[in-house]
């Protein structure tokens, strides 16, 4: 029979309170912050790297405008004294100091939308790893939460079992049973369970606290998680807000 009820008992003893995963989300915090610092100095390293390459080019280009400038004067200066031969001479260098420079600009209108690229990814990747530690810090604040709430509601069963259970049988088991449980992993989120540990009269607690809650043949349902559930809940709920509170205020 309490094999049988041990069975049942899985889909209804436990207080479920649910939640978001809350896998240790102080430690991810740190993890995504250090990740974050490392980050950020690549960017800058890279930045600070194309920098020193578009400044290297300006001074090519401003030299290569200062070339070209004083080549054509000596041009025009050398055809009008009828120095052919040389203002010839200094045309094809002045027709090479034009296409460097032509060559220069083009690279440097390459050089500024590449700079202007990796300062867009540096920005989209710091905004994505802030909002990420920011939901990690409200996952840590939900987890708080729950763990008050939990903390709330055990208080409370217990508070009912020592109650409601008391009998010619009671050794107060149940109460001393009573404890948190661990978040678990679940598809739409994570679960906080309220369990029953230990054992007595040869039988586990859990069972005990499952016949007591439910009843059976000859032994009516003393429902003290139910009732504890109820008279705890706006406790809980006060518990989780405060929490809350002192998050929200914190930002």
């Amino acid at each position: 029979m309490f094999k049988r009820i041990g069975t049942l008992m899985k889909g209804f003893l436990s207080l479920f309170i649910s939640g978001i995963e809350k896998s240790n989300p102080a430690a991810l915090i740190e993890a995504e912050k250090e990740n974050l610092r490392k980050q950020i100095a690549r960017f800058n390293d890279n930045l600070a790297s194309h920098a020193g390459f578009v400044e290297r080019l300006l001074r090519q280009i401003k030299n290569l405008e200062q070339k070209e400038k004083e080549i054509t004067a000596r041009v025009a200066a050398n055809i009008k004294a009828g120095n052919r031969s040389v203002a010839g001479t200094l045309a094809l260098e002045l027709q090479t100091i034009k296409s460097q420079l032509e060559e220069n600009r083009d690279q440097m209108v390459s050089a500024e939308e590449t700079y202007k690229k990796l300062l867009k990814t540096r920005d989209v990747a710091v905004n994505e790893a802030q909002a990420k530690i920011q939901k990690l810090k409200q996952l840590m604040s939900e987890t708080e939460m729950m763990e008050a709430q939990a903390d709330v509601v055990m208080e409370a069963q217990k508070r009912t079992a020592s109650t409601m259970l008391q009998g010619p049988y009671y050794r107060g088991g149940v109460v001393s049973g009573i404890a948190k449980g661990r978040f678990k992993r679940t598809g739409d989120g994570a679960e906080h369970h309220i369990v029953f540990k230990g054992t007595q009269h040869g039988n586990r607690i859990a069972e005990i606290a499952f016949i007591n809650e439910y009843g059976k043949k000859n032994q009516p349902a003393r429902p003290f998680i139910k009732t504890a559930n109820e008279q705890a809940a706006g406790e809980a709920t006060e518990a989780a807000a405060k929490i809350l509170h002192n998050w929200q205020e914190s930002q």
